[in-house]
């Protein structure tokens, strides 16, 4: 049977959902509050939502999409272009090879896996930018961000599950 134009439209809005909420967070992330020395330490929505929508709808993140969003951060943010692709890249390489296990766990086990491998990609990302510039970066930002983002990552994952539960129905 042929889907009607609005049938199509409909299926397209569902797939496109999490690359435009992600996207929209990214956006949220990069938004100045005037609060002092945030900016280094904000959480990073980028790496909660693909670690999300990989485990959880993996059809609907694929790794351009991931690309597009890093690329579309390190613009925002003022970062190095590409540094941030390459460590999403990576991540999401390493929580799709890891989706099985940690879609067998529960959420406690989820946040433990998730505040890990935010810890080695944050870390990758502050090595990398480290190499990229001429002066000393300081360490404790970094951590500080990896405790940021996990403390972020219940809240933002129950609005992704209300998103994949209402909007996202199959």
């Amino acid at each position: 049977m042929r889907l009607s134009f609005w049938q199509r439209m409909d299926n397209w809005g569902r797939g496109v959902c999490p690359f435009v909420l992600t996207l929209l967070l990214v956006v949220f992330g990069a938004i100045p509050f005037h609060v002092p020395h945030f900016a280094p330490i904000s959480p990073s929505f980028l790496l909660i939502a693909v670690f999300y929508w990989v485990l959880h709808r993996p059809d609907l993140m694929p790794v351009w999409g991931s690309f597009a969003l890093a690329v579309i951060a390190d613009i925002i943010t003022g970062g190095f272009v590409g540094v941030g692709a390459l460590v999403i890249l990576i991540f999401q390489l390493v929580v799709d090879s890891q989706r099985r296990f940690l879609l067998a766990g529960s959420f406690w086990v989820l946040w433990l896996a998730f505040s890990i491998l935010i810890g080695f990609a944050i870390a990758l990302e502050w090595v990398l930018v480290w190499l990229l510039t001429d002066g000393v970066l300081e360490y404790s930002s970094a951590a500080f961000r990896v405790l940021v983002t996990t403390a972020f990552y219940p809240f933002v994952t129950w609005i992704f599950v209300l998103v994949q539960r209402t909007v996202l129905k199959v």
